[in-house]
């Protein structure tokens, strides 16, 4: 975690020009105030440089410790609240079978039941994700403890089996994530 190539050039090109600005005179060859510069300034140069680039890697081990501190999130509870026409159901993660889009709504399947909720699917699979569910089609998201098996289908595509026997589309590219997702 070193300081960029350009603010690197951008201190040695201005620890260069205040060289020949300040001990420039016309009796005096190039070369010779250069090296004089050099020799005179180096060791104060050389600790701002310093101080510079420890502030650097000071301020970009905060910057990171924030962001790992944001990005961990509050436990998942083991519970969805579903607002209903009489109320707010609390549905248990482990009874939802799955989760289907319908246009601006998501259709939670669990049992015989199923619930709407105002909610895209993104935001559903980002919710569900840590609790065991997966996304196998961009209309499909499964809990994978009901996912029973994952068939060819004769035209080449697949399908996933749940344990009720309901039979799912799923997408190749949601398909590859599945496989990296169960190992």
């Amino acid at each position: 975690a070193l300081p960029s190539l350009g603010a690197v050039t951008h201190s040695i090109g201005t620890v260069i020009l205040s060289y020949l600005v300040e001990g420039y005179s016309a009796d005096r060859p190039f070369a010779e105030v250069f090296g004089f510069q050099l020799v005179k300034k180096a060791p104060l140069n050389l600790s701002i440089f310093l101080a510079v680039t420890v502030f650097m890697l000071f301020v970009r081990a905060l910057r990171a410790s924030r962001q790992t501190a944001s990005n961990q999130q509050q436990p998942i509870a083991d519970r969805l609240v579903i607002p209903t026409p009489r109320g707010e159901a609390l549905v248990r993660l482990e009874e939802i079978d799955r989760i289907e889009a319908e246009g601006n709504y998501v259709a939670i399947h669990a049992g015989e039941r199923k619930y709407l909720e105002r909610r895209t699917m993104r935001e559903a699979e980002r919710r569900l994700a840590e609790a065991g569910f997966a996304r196998i089609h961009r209309s499909h998201l499964v809990n994978l403890e009901r996912l029973e098996r994952v068939e060819r289908t004769a035209g080449g595509t697949y399908r996933a089996v749940l344990a009720d026997g309901t039979r799912l589309p799923m997408s190749r590219s949601y398909r590859k994530r599945l496989k990296k997702h169960l190992g």
